[in-house]
């Protein structure tokens, strides 16, 4: 499911500016499948989740099955499972 994100995600956002938040079971796994940089996987209690930024750092903790993107026009903070729903969604 992450690849299907990141695929969505990096027609958008360059590669070198895609952070995935995930915990430290599935960091090697993240770096392997998605060709990240070390310092684009942020491993804290979080679970199922993904950040996708446009350069911008961002950081979450404690959460489970979330999706943020970040660009230019603002902040988008989802449920994962949900994203098809957030089209209609205007910034």
């Amino acid at each position: 499911m992450i690849q299907e994100t990141f695929d969505r995600i990096s027609k958008l956002v360059k590669t070198e500016n895609i952070f995935v938040v995930s915990n430290e079971n599935h960091s090697s796994h993240i770096h392997k499948q998605l060709n990240l940089p070390k310092g684009n996987v942020i491993l804290r209690d979080a679970h199922n989740c993904g950040v996708f930024s446009n350069g911008i750092p961002v950081a979450i903790a404690h959460l489970d099955d979330i999706i943020v993107v970040v660009d230019e026009n603002g902040v988008l903070v989802t449920k994962r499972g949900t994203t098809q729903d957030v089209k209609n969604i205007k910034l």
